[in-house]
């Protein structure tokens, strides 16, 4: 249990995790410009105290996520938004190709995603009522 605030940070902060956790915010999600992009505040779910940051690319995808949680300051950035799954599985379902993670000044993560199976893709289709 030590660890719990850490791994649901590093879980609601993901490239899209921070949908949903933005979501579960309600009225406590804030959107605000700076610097000419939208950026989200929130609170983070089920981690007392802590706040997250997200500012959002042209397209709505992560660009950087800030967490904060007391004292502890995370960055997360995300660049080079893909589809790398196989050639045959190819969806447009995009995922971060470069993760960066930093705390103060210290880079922790760097990652390069060079292919994802993300192609069972669960997607909800509201039945009619003409078929029902």
């Amino acid at each position: 249990m030590g660890v719990v605030n850490e791994r649901l940070t590093r879980l609601w902060s993901g490239p899209q995790g921070w949908v949903k956790a933005a979501r579960m915010g309600g009225e406590s999600t804030q959107m605000t410009v700076e610097e000419g992009k939208t950026v989200l505040t929130f609170p983070i779910p089920a981690v007392s105290g802590g706040i997250m940051k997200v500012t959002l690319s042209g397209r709505y995808q992560a660009e950087r996520v800030e967490t904060r949680v007391g004292n502890d300051v995370t960055e997360w950035t995300y660049s080079d938004y893909g589809d790398y799954n196989d050639e045959g599985d190819k969806l447009d379902a995009f995922f971060a190709g470069r993760i960066i993670e930093k705390r103060g000044d210290v880079t922790t993560l760097d990652l390069t995603i060079v292919r994802t199976d993300i192609s069972n893709t669960y997607i909800v289709m509201p039945v009619p009522r003409s078929v029902r």
